[in-house]
């Protein structure tokens, strides 16, 4: 598994082929296929293996939910920081639920019910994280761009023509770093904190209908 994922850290999930991991490993391809039947059953042990790293430890799992969700949100993006395929093949990859996910799953269902009594609602409101975690990666990985340098003198045509106050009032006072090395963790308090706000407001009956309407 070890060299399968350092292949797909390095040359991404399209070189990720039964054929590539054999010259990798300087074996035949048909040596493989005594240890995995296919590629799909490779790509479940792989994500096996890799989400085994944002599991919670007894002691982190004990915590208050808050705590506990902030660490498995940041492991999370650990994750995906240094396995940057990941997001990519989570949409391209059949879906699969490995033990390491099963678990997963588990430890989330466990902090949830720290928070609210109500588990359906709470696992709702607590996907709000996992979105957040996995857009704040999103961004991280794509947001180098070896063209951004080409596009400035065009931002700076669009930016002088008055049409873009707010963004020209940033530019005027940031530049075009939009990036900040404290993002990922204000922007974790903030969702968390909506989280809590969430469960602890009782749910508005929905509307009814005027008579005659």
């Amino acid at each position: 598994m070890t060299a399968a994922i350092e292949l797909a850290d390095r040359d991404g999930a399209d070189a990720l082929s039964m054929r590539n991991l054999a010259r990798e490993l300087g074996v035949g391809a048909m040596t493989l296929y005594s240890y995995v039947q296919h590629r799909d059953e490779l790509v479940d042990l792989m994500f096996d293996r890799i989400a085994e790293g944002i599991l919670l430890t007894d002691d982190e799992l004990a915590a208050d939910w808050r705590e506990a969700a902030a660490t498995m949100a940041r492991k999370s993006l650990r994750m995906f920081s240094e396995h940057g395929w990941l997001i990519d093949a989570m949409h391209h990859e059949r879906s699969s639920f490995t033990p390491s996910m099963v678990r997963h799953a588990e430890q989330t269902m466990t902090i949830v019910a720290k928070l609210t009594d109500d588990w359906k609602r709470g696992l709702y409101v607590f996907g709000a994280l996992d979105d957040y975690v996995f857009g704040h990666a999103l961004r991280s990985v794509h947001q180098v761009d070896e063209n951004f340098e080409a596009l400035i003198p065009y931002l700076e045509e669009m930016l002088e023509s008055g049409d873009f106050p707010h963004l020209k009032r940033y530019r005027d006072q940031h530049g075009y770093d939009i990036a900040h090395p404290d993002a990922f963790e204000h922007g974790l308090q903030v969702v968390l904190e909506g989280i809590e706000a969430s469960v602890a407001s009782p749910r508005r009956p929905a509307a009814r209908p005027r008579r005659g309407a």
